[in-house]
């Protein structure tokens, strides 16, 4: 593949003599157009990573509206790269070769500059096994990130929406409604907005 500097192939897109020209956030990529290929002409490994990708470009796609256009689009701004291909690139290892997600642990629903909190912990509450107890360190300890909101994802069989818990950083410690209680081995994702809802941070795991 290369990178057209100058001339008027940086002004052209879509296909012309067996080349592929296409714009990307600052520059025009030229590469060779892609050959017709029969199903049978796959190798095994191949149909493996096709699956795999696939099935992460349709959970992108479900995901678009929830956290890719409001917290990856603005995490790419300074990059050569879409939100939604961040978040595709992020959340690829999670898939296996048919195309599940053989590891929950390894998605990714928020990235972002603002730091997650020291000993961020949950887990079951044992004096109420319907509720997650949540707590973590304030390392910033701050005004300007005291009211940052804490945010989460259920996942089981699936992502749920995002939701805010009411908690902030300054409250150092929250406990959610667990929407499973009787399931074993849910996912909870738990990141930080900040107030004016611009700046996010890395995601964190916990089975619950």
């Amino acid at each position: 593949m290369a990178i057209v500097e100058n001339g008027i192939g940086k002004f052209l897109s879509g296909s012309i003599e067996g080349m592929v020209f296409v714009k990307g956030k600052y520059r025009t990529y030229m590469r060779s157009m892609p050959r017709e290929r029969k199903a049978s002409g796959w190798s095994e490994k191949q149909k493996q990573q096709r699956n795999g990708f696939g099935s992460v470009i349709r959970f992108a796609g479900e995901q678009k509206f929830r956290v890719i256009i409001p917290i990856w689009n603005k995490a790419a701004q300074n990059i050569n790269m879409s939100g939604f291909n961040l978040f595709v690139k992020a959340n690829r290892a999670a898939f296996d070769a048919q195309g599940k997600v053989s590891n929950p642990a390894l998605l990714h629903f928020s990235t972002g500059e603002l730091p997650l909190p020291y000993m961020l912990w949950a887990g079951a509450d044992t004096q109420n096994p319907g509720s997650i107890a949540i707590r973590w360190t304030d390392q910033l300890g701050d005004a300007l990130h005291a009211d940052d909101q804490l945010m989460a994802v259920f996942y089981h069989d699936g992502a749920k929406a995002p939701f805010n818990t009411g908690f902030k950083r300054k409250d150092q410690r929250g406990q959610i409604a667990n929407p499973i209680p009787n399931v074993e081995n849910s996912n909870l994702f738990l990141f930080f907005w900040n107030e004016k809802l611009d700046v996010y941070s890395s995601d964190q795991v916990f089975k619950v």
